[in-house]
């Protein structure tokens, strides 16, 4: 089996009392007011396509409260998550499942940190403690990385884009409406991940490209002309005055735009929609197509 991405968010009662301390079994109180109430997590390829995606209300264990605050931020109430919820101990074990059935490499989320010790302050307090090395494989976190890159000022400096400010930068449609539902929030930081990691095009047989590039192209290794050239055959506008860096941001836009999901309707079944279009995870790319240096994670945005 080829490696995988488990991209994922939670939705919690709050917030712990104090955010710098890891989990451990004797200081799970901190965890108290940031109980997990719901989970999603959606399983990629190394192109960037969906394979499968879950999303579970929590009940948890215990004692727990949704006060009218935080039931507007998320919409579920405590009666609500009583009567529907799962137990967290059924939920994580489909999720180490899928860890293992699909291979997973690598974890991705949106405030990585924060999701991570909600869920492990629940296996905490679980009797079977074997869950808590889940997280062993490495991580991206979109919040943190995506602070170099979208550069939004605060009086201390550069601050940790929200979900919304980096689907904003990378002109990603996200509706308020729909956030804070983990699978909706986790669709979008897959989509934000995909702007943020490299991504090479491949051609298919509905897509024309200059004969002399291979089926299998790295766009950055494109000349000007075939990139305009590719533009003009694909119909895409207004690209004649511009330069390499730009043809690129365009076309990877252009087919970004007409490939993924854009409302709540289509989070499920959208892999017919991406046949056209696959993306290439940073470790396969040759060089970053502006900075030459492989996963560079540079301030592009690619």
């Amino acid at each position: 089996m080829t490696p995988h991405t488990l991209s994922f968010d939670t939705e919690t009662t709050g917030i712990p009392k104090n955010f710098k301390i890891s989990p451990n079994n004797s200081n799970t109180f901190n965890w108290d007011d940031a109980r997990v109430i719901e989970i999603a997590w959606i399983i990629s390829d190394k192109y960037g396509n969906v394979i499968k995606e879950n999303n579970y209300i929590i009940k948890p264990t215990g004692t727990f409260n949704i006060s009218e605050n935080n039931k507007k931020i998320h919409g579920y109430s405590q009666d609500y998550i009583l009567n529907n919820g799962r137990n967290i101990k059924e939920i994580l074990t489909m999720m180490i499942d899928d860890i293992d059935k699909f291979n997973v490499n690598k974890f991705v989320a949106h405030n990585f940190d924060f999701d991570k010790n909600v869920i492990l302050s629940e296996i905490f307090r679980m009797d079977d403690l074997t869950y808590k090395n889940i997280f062993t494989k490495p991580h991206y976190c979109t919040m943190k990385e995506g602070t170099n890159i979208t550069k939004l000022q605060n009086r201390y400096g550069y601050k940790r884009p929200k979900l919304s400010e980096l689907c904003k930068y990378y002109n990603i449609q996200f509706d308020e409406n729909y956030a804070h539902n983990a699978l909706y929030d986790t669709t979008k930081t897959l989509e934000c991940y995909n702007k943020m990691i490299p991504p090479t095009i491949l051609s298919s047989p509905t897509t024309s490209i200059p004969s002399s590039v291979p089926i299998e192209i790295n766009i950055s290794k494109m000349k000007v002309v075939e990139l305009k050239k590719y533009c003009k055959e694909n119909k895409i506008k207004d690209y004649s005055k511009l330069n390499k860096k730009e043809l690129i941001e365009t076309i990877l836009n252009h087919n970004t735009k007409s490939t993924l999901p854009t409302n709540k309707e289509n989070l499920v079944s959208h892999n017919e929609d991406i046949d056209n279009i696959n993306y290439y995870i940073c470790n396969q790319l040759d060089e970053c197509p502006f900075c030459g240096i492989p996963q560079c994670h540079c301030g592009s945005g690619y």
